[in-house]
């Protein structure tokens, strides 16, 4: 008794632990790939490199102080002096604003960058889930097929021990299902496939097992090609910083120009001498710009906005026809998609089979509705696995979820 009370909770334990894994549901993915991607990792470093060179903008320079003092005789003769300096550079009071203004620049363009590659990575995650979701659904409809052309090969071999039908005709049939065994196998693959590239992207171990939702999203869209350009334009944050980039390079030109001015320093202090001479002191210095003007730093500048210049044009340019390319590849793409639902290839399989089964049909005609099957799968997986991509090749081009326009 006590035996079998063992093997009762020992067959428990393993389902209740299968029930127990919860699903990895797609935002779950999303949150899992922020926090694990080493790229959004290195970004969000570079932004805090940025924040402290905005802050090291602002930061007024150190005062310098000085002293010195001097003991002096000859013969009967005794003579002293000291005095005390402090002094400041003044040229920062209209260097820093300019300064300011081109980090505080650079900052925001970093921050943009990020945005991107986060959606970048966000589109990448919901493409490969709704793919592996996709295959997942491939996969339990080939293992069905499979499994009910086994069971009419089993029949056929019992017919065949009748003397029902021909040994050609049984071999025939196992054929059938060797071929079909073998889609199986590579919407396996590229089902595996899949489910390890969600692990990369999620950051999830390899050896582990995942489950996800079978709820898919649709993709649809009901706007115009001119609206995903105007959208595409409006929303791409790479080209946004890129903007700010020459924003930014413009109000360093400004601040290389300014730099031209010679370093000023003024200094005040107090100064005391033995024969009762004492008193205030001011001092100025500056350099005499003969030579350096800061020419260097300033054309280095000049050519770096028109660089970004010449760039920004190009990326604005090719956004645009990325995606109007885009927009045509999934019109394309959905029509074929659409045509495609208008196949009832399961309904196709089970009368194929069953009339089979029943005598009602020919090994030609039977063979004709299983190949006519396995075709049909072929073309349904290809067709939406590229309606699937160019959805997301779509949100990328504009850089926004469709489903919330």
């Amino acid at each position: 008794m006590r035996l079998i009370r063992l093997v009762i909770v020992f067959s428990i334990i393993p389902l209740g632990l299968i029930k127990a894994q919860p699903n990895l549901t797609l935002q779950e993915a999303l949150r899992l790939g922020y926090e694990n991607n080493i790229e959004l990792k290195r970004q969000s470093s570079i932004i805090d490199y940025a924040e402290i060179d905005l802050k090291s903008a602002t930061t007024p320079p150190n005062p310098e102080f000085s002293y010195s003092r001097e003991d002096l005789d000859a013969d009967e003769i005794e003579y002293n002096e000291w005095s005390a300096l402090g002094s400041l550079p003044v040229n920062f009071l209209w260097e820093n604003w300019s300064n300011r203004t081109s980090k505080s620049k650079a900052l925001e363009a970093r921050r943009l960058y990020y945005n991107n590659l986060k959606w970048s990575i966000s589109s990448e995650i919901r493409k490969t889930y709704s793919l592996l979701q996709h295959y997942s659904q491939l996969y339990e409809n080939l293992e069905y097929a499979v499994n009910e052309i086994s069971k009419l090969s089993e029949a056929a071999k019992h017919r065949l021990s009748e003397g029902d039908i021909s040994e050609y005709e049984s071999r025939r049939i196992l054929l059938e299902v060797s071929k079909l065994k073998i889609t199986l196998k590579n919407a396996q693959l590229q089902k595996i496939s899949y489910e390890n590239s969600l692990k990369i992207l999620t950051g999830i171990d390899a050896s582990e097992n995942i489950l996800i939702d079978t709820l898919k999203q649709k993709f649809e869209i009901n706007i115009s090609k001119e609206e995903i350009m105007d959208l595409s334009l409006k929303n791409r944050s790479d080209l946004k910083a890129l903007q700010l980039t020459v924003e930014s390079g413009n109000s360093l030109i400004s601040h290389n120009k300014l730099k031209a001015i010679p370093q000023i320093n003024l200094s005040a202090g107090y100064k005391s001498q033995s024969d009762n001479l004492k008193g205030t002191v001011f001092q100025i210095g500056f350099e005499i710009p003969i030579f350096n003007r800061n020419q260097r730093e300033t054309e280095i500048s000049r050519l770096e906005v028109n660089q970004n210049k010449n760039e920004l044009a190009y990326l604005r340019n090719k956004i645009r026809a990325e995606a109007a390319e885009t927009y045509e590849r999934y019109m394309i793409n959905k029509n074929l998609d659409d045509e495609r639902k208008d196949f009832r290839l399961k309904d196709l399989f089970e009368t194929a089979a069953y009339s089979y089964g029943q005598g009602e049909t020919t090994l030609v005609e039977f063979l004709d509705g299983v190949n006519a099957f396995i075709d049909g799968m072929l073309i349904n997986s290809e067709t939406e696995t590229s309606y699937i991509k160019s959805y997301y090749e779509l949100e990328q081009a504009i850089e926004t979820s469709i489903n919330e326009i």
